[in-house]
């Protein structure tokens, strides 16, 4: 199927708009204006007539592609470049010196040149070809087919169909088709932005404005990120080349092809040879001239002279050199696009690099956790790359294991049946049998070797579902010998009643059956967590919630949050059986009362609401508070060691993330990015502090070799001075920087002297 049409001519005013940050304002204006623009009726949806009249205006919702060169020009161009036309020029000389005096010399020297230029031309060409172009990324972002309202039906199009206007239905598992505001969500409706932002956490979606950044406000959805979970309606306001990936796709088309390092020093090795060559062969023709010398053979020796002076081996010396390094890096799983760009690479002065996926493993984790143990709440590193693989918690506290019971319970993520056992290769349905005809099961985390040779640890089972839950399932079941399997724990555990997850009340309930009872378990946002708990577990015991343990959780949870880490409170409560029993049926509201008719730790409140409803007494029973799970997209583990050895060879490395610059700070200092205080730092710890300028011990920020840069404070209009001052730091990272903007700091760069690899 094709997503491409054909390809219009840009101009410097379109590159120039490209590079600027998106500016939309259709999710501010009031939605029945929007709607009234759109000329669409939510509830039926456009009408056949004005889709027809949508789709010669607006043509198919699909991105344009680059020029397609023929394959036949492309080898064309292999076998002329300036230095292939040395060669050539060589060869016809010599092919005119054969014919003028016979020589036998002439004319095998002639068929070498040619011979040298077509393999070396044939080898490059293959080489080359190997690459996929860049809009085949693209092609997946589209879904094929999609849910809409037309005619007051909904039908299942084709996503090439979609025109502004459109309403359309996503949820969990889809693409997003195009670009998209809000209508109406369920409470867990999330977007994955790390293609487009590097964010590293799926983004909660509402019909509401939020933010007067495109990119930051959540009633906007874009085209080619994908839905985790919840479902949304939405409406289309924007497709194909119109769409914030689009404008993406164009910009990184609209990229002019510079020179490479190589490709430089070959054309000025080739004009100094042949300008050589030439003064040559002209002086010792008008000198044999002089001396009267036949005509034919001082024709002769010249072009002689001439194509000795032609270094024959030199582009196939370049060449085969390249290719083996490409092979080479082929080896550890790099594809060389363009042979050229080996040796630029090896030319490299700045590293760019993304940090979500690159820096990062784009898998959420939990990193560390605060539990109780005898007298205090501790905070404990779980094995992962961000913790440097330090393990300290202690299993057997009977604490711990409640802070595992309770997120393997209140927990809706999976594991896929089917990465649980071995398959044959190449089948995903066909699973490989033991002696005795069984299954056999792949173990849950096992290493596998990476490109460079070194050994990471990977977990084989696949979990679905919320990022954050997923984090913990996985950290639960590789202590599954101590605090038990997943699914057999929730087997044994029945639910009772469940209420999601809401921006409301920020946090999620479980109520699970267990031998003894009912087992009420909560988590959410740590502040709400902890307001609605009344005691806390200490090791073996619960004691009463006191200010000093209030205060000890509040404290380790700032800090972890400061780290960059996400964190989540755990609550539970052992209901009495006499009161809800079996048969007890559950609600959060009624006719009667507001509040739910179990506790829940919900502060006292004698209001009458509108509905002449008061609050259930039994809203207000408190919990008992657990523990805290702080979780993060921590760093490859050989990312420390590359970027140390990057430093060392005199390459300058960038973080450049659209994530929130406390989480790149953090993932910055654990790769060795940044190994010194920022001005940013420098500039709150002298306000904390109430340092002034000429005080002992007062930071002056101008000294810092570190800085954090918010990509609010950059854009195509920041002056040269205010970039000069950014890149004069040794240590640097962007947050929050857009797709335009990351391209404008890559130039930037290169207008500092660097030659830039971008990740």
């Amino acid at each position: 199927m094709n997503f491409f049409r054909k390809k219009n001519d840009m101009t410097d005013e379109d590159r120039k708009n490209l590079r600027k940050n998106v500016k939309v304002e259709d999710h501010r204006i009031p939605l029945q204006e929007l709607l009234n623009r759109l000329e669409v009726d939510p509830g039926a949806g456009l009408s056949s007539g004005s889709v027809k009249r949508k789709v010669k205006e607006h043509g198919e919702n699909m991105l344009t592609p680059p020029a397609q060169t023929p394959v036949w020009i492309k080898f064309v161009k292999e076998l002329t470049g300036f230095f292939s036309l040395l060669l050539w020029g060589g060869a016809i000389l010599c092919f005119f010196g054969y014919a003028i005096d016979g020589s036998a010399d002439h004319l095998f020297l002639g068929i070498v040149l040619v011979f040298v230029v077509v393999v070396t031309g044939v080898f490059s060409f293959y080489q080359n070809s190997k690459s996929e172009s860049l809009m085949n990324s693209f092609k997946n972002m589209l879904p094929p087919k999609v849910k809409v309202l037309r005619d007051g039906c909904q039908d299942e199009i084709l996503a090439l169909s979609l025109v502004p206007g459109d309403i359309v239905f996503v949820e969990g598992g889809d693409l997003i088709p195009a670009d998209m505001r809000v209508l109406s969500c369920s409470d867990n409706f999330q977007v994955d932005n790390a293609a487009l932002t590097g964010e590293s956490e799926p983004q909660k979606r509402k019909p509401e404005c939020t933010n007067d950044d495109p990119l930051e406000t959540r009633n906007l959805c874009f085209f080619g990120t994908q839905v985790p979970e919840g479902s949304c309606k939405g409406v289309i306001i924007s497709t194909g080349d119109k769409t914030v990936m689009g404008r993406i796709a164009a910009l990184a088309m609209s990229t002019p092809k510079e020179q490479t390092p190589i490709n430089k020093e070959i054309h000025r090795f080739i004009v100094i040879i042949s300008s050589i060559a030439m003064f040559l062969g002209m002086v010792f023709f008008f000198l044999n001239l002089a001396v009267g010398t036949p005509h034919i053979q001082n024709l002769v020796f010249m072009i002689g002279i001439i194509v000795a002076n032609v270094p024959e081996g030199l582009l196939a010396t370049v060449t085969v050199c390249l290719t083996l390094t490409a092979q080479r890096m082929h080896e550890k799983k790099v594809l060389v696009k363009n042979l050229e760009g080996v040796e630029t690479l090896g030319s490299t002065s700045c590293i760019c690099s993304d940090k979500t996926g690159t820096l990062t493993q784009n898998v959420m984790t939990v990193a560390q956790l605060v539990y109780g143990e005898a007298g205090s709440y501790v905070t404990h590193d779980a094995p992962s790359s961000f913790t440097g693989g330090n393990k300290t918690y202690d299993v057997d506290n009977l604490c711990f294991k409640k802070l595992c019971k309770c997120a393997t319970l209140c927990n809706v993520a999976t594991f896929t049946e089917s990465s649980k056992w071995e398959y044959e290769e190449g089948s995903d349905s066909t699973k490989i049998l033991d002696k005795n005809g069984d299954p056999i099961s792949r173990p849950f985390s096992g290493f596998i070797t990476q490109g460079d040779g070194s050994s990471i640890e990977n977990i084989f089972w696949k979990p679905v579902g919320n990022a954050s839950e997923c984090a913990m399932i996985k950290f639960v079941q590789a202590e599954a010998n101590i605090v038990g399997d997943v699914e057999t724990v929730r087997k044994t555990h029945p639910i009772r009643f469940v209420i999601p997850f809401n921006s409301k009340n920020k946090y999620q309930l479980h109520i699970h059956e267990t031998a003894s009872g009912a087992l009420l378990q909560m988590k959410g946002a740590p502040e709400k967590i902890i307001n609605r708990c009344s005691h806390a577990m200490l090791g073996n015991d619960v004691i009463e919630m006191t200010e000093e343990v209030r205060k000890s959780v509040i404290e380790q949870q700032e800090a972890l949050s400061a780290n960059g880490l996400r964190c989540l409170g755990f609550a539970e409560k052992e209901l009495d059986q006499s009161v809800y029993g079996p048969e007890y049926y559950y609600e959060t509201e009624n006719d009667d009362y507001f509040s739910s008719n179990f506790p829940i730790g919900d502060e006292l409140n004698s209001n009458i609401d509108p509905n002449y409803r008061q609050q259930n007494p039994k809203s207000t029973g408190k919990l008992v508070f657990l523990g805290l799970m702080a979780l993060i997209d921590p760093p490859r583990p050989a990312v420390p060691d590359a970027v140390e050895r990057c430093k060392t060879a005199g390459v300058k490395v960038i973080m450049v993330t659209g994530d929130h610059p406390i989480t790149a700070q953090a993932i910055a200092y654990k790769v060795g990015i940044l190994w010194s205080k920022t001005r940013g730092d420098m500039e709150k710890d002298n306000e904390t502090h109430g340092r002034k300028p000429g005080d002992p011990d007062y930071e002056n920020p101008n000294d810092a070799t570190a800085i954090v840069v918010p990509g609010h404070t950059i854009s195509t209009e920041t002056t040269k001075e205010e970039w000069d001052f950014i890149l004069g730091h040794s240590q640097i990272v962007f947050a929050r920087t857009s797709p335009q903007q990351k391209l404008v700091i890559v130039e930037e760069n290169q207008r500092f002297g660097h030659i830039v690899a971008v990740t």
